[in-house]
């Protein structure tokens, strides 16, 4: 069972899957192709060859792309930049939201960073409509989320990576995305020296990749 699923998940992730052969082998031929295709027959017929549905990522991207006529250029780059830091949080953390629609955690995501760049602090009936949530279904999971925003740091293993990727992305003049470190890093980083201290530390990590390869 174990290397059949392993089969199906190769076959549904990878453009380039590995052979029939190989996850044979891997058995130390305990079980024959014949062995895992008939396990793989079982395994999606009980599945209902559905292997995969819509991700908060998901929900988020179709939220995104019907807002982007409502609000300005500028607001609408803001909001994908913060909503998709966000979401990956949920994604990162996922113990807290595991109780959650993805479709409500992305319109938590949403919410959120329309409050946190002050964009529309109303949740009128439009998002209702877009979303199916009201502001009042999001009270809860908007809680979690909130708290989770703000207790991310760089001690955080987890969530590490992710903040100085995003700070690598932001820093520059560029209006906007001084909103967005605003927001991200308002209490992680004390002062400019740190940011510049930080991207340089990220500057020398790719650089010291690019020498290796």
């Amino acid at each position: 069972l174990g290397t059949t699923c392993m089969h199906i998940a190769a076959k549904h992730e990878e453009m380039y899957p590995p052979a029939l052969e190989e996850f044979s082998f891997i058995t130390d031929n305990t079980y024959e192709i014949k062995h895992i295709l008939r396990m793989e027959q079982i395994v999606m017929k009980m599945l209902n060859f559905s292997l995969s549905g819509p991700t908060s990522y998901t929900f988020l991207q179709y939220y995104l792309i019907h807002l982007k006529s409502l609000v300005s250029t500028d607001d609408h780059k803001c909001l994908v930049l913060l909503s998709n830091y966000l979401c990956t949080l949920t994604l990162l953390h996922d113990q807290p939201f595991s109780s959650y629609r993805s479709s409500m955690i992305a319109a938590s995501c949403l919410l959120l960073s329309n409050q946190l760049l002050n964009i529309n602090m109303n949740w009128s009936n439009h998002y209702t409509q877009l979303t199916t949530y009201t502001e009042y279904d999001l009270n809860e999971c908007m809680l979690a989320l909130t708290d989770l925003h703000l207790k991310t740091s760089f001690e955080d293993k987890r969530t590490s990576s992710l903040l100085r990727r995003y700070l690598t992305m932001i820093n520059n003049d560029d209006l906007y995305k001084k909103r967005i470190r605003d927001i991200i890093y308002h209490s992680k980083l004390q002062d400019e020296d740190d940011i510049f201290d930080l991207t340089l530390d990220e500057f020398d990590v790719s650089h010291m990749s690019m020498e290796h390869h």
